[in-house]
């Protein structure tokens, strides 16, 4: 897992103001995708990163801070 991944992925997911369960659903995937035991595929993290505006370097812990 990458160090800080469940971080970035719930402050992406709460700064979006979409429930998880709506992110899913526009994203086509399960909502399960997004709980602690999963990291997302590639496809998906785009499809996430597109949904929420959130930079998929800084959410993969590449970047420090988050610029969109």
């Amino acid at each position: 897992m990458i160090r800080g991944y469940n971080e970035r992925l719930e402050k992406a997911i709460a700064r979006s103001g979409l429930t998880k369960s709506e992110i899913a659903r526009r994203c086509g995937f399960n909502r399960k995708a997004l709980s602690k035991k999963f990291t997302l595929s590639t496809i998906n993290l785009a499809k996430f990163c597109a949904i929420t505006k959130t930079d998929a370097n800084w959410l993969l812990g590449l970047k420090r801070e988050e610029k969109i």
